[in-house]
């Protein structure tokens, strides 16, 4: 008698799986066409210069950073970030030859400026500014 209650009571389970878990199943429709072409080329020079010269050029480009997002200026913003960009891609090899933490420092203050024009943020990019207006003047 048990058998027959135990197998009623497995036979009643297995009807309500089958009838519940296509139910959590996933659908993918693949009429989507998803393949898209684009014709922009993007070029960056790398700037050259000394630690000096390139850090008064990441200044220059940060100093109108927060102006360019309040004024909803994307390209003047994209530029000023790009150009931030190539100086750091040149300016960190010789920070890092440095005994002090000033290659950590700066990054940190790129990464601060990425962020304000990700986040639309112009006070970040005024934060940042100051920080690296510190930096050049504590390194001089």
């Amino acid at each position: 008698m048990t058998t027959v209650h135990q197998l009623r009571r497995l036979a009643a389970a297995c009807v309500a799986a089958a009838l519940v878990l296509p139910a959590c199943s996933t659908t993918i429709l693949d009429t989507i066409n998803t393949t898209t072409t684009s014709s922009v080329v993007t070029t960056t020079t790398i700037p050259t210069g000394d630690r000096g010269e390139l850090l008064s050029q990441m200044l220059q480009n940060a100093a109108g950073l927060g102006a360019s997002i309040v004024a909803k200026d994307k390209a003047a913003t994209s530029e000023r970030l790009a150009n931030i960009e190539s100086i750091w891609i040149a300016l960190e090899p010789q920070l890092k030859e440095l005994p002090n933490d000033l290659a950590t420092d700066v990054g940190r203050i790129v990464d601060l400026l990425r962020s304000a024009v990700n986040k639309k943020r112009p006070a970040d990019a005024d934060k940042a500014l100051r920080f690296l207006s510190l930096v050049i003047d504590a390194n001089a």
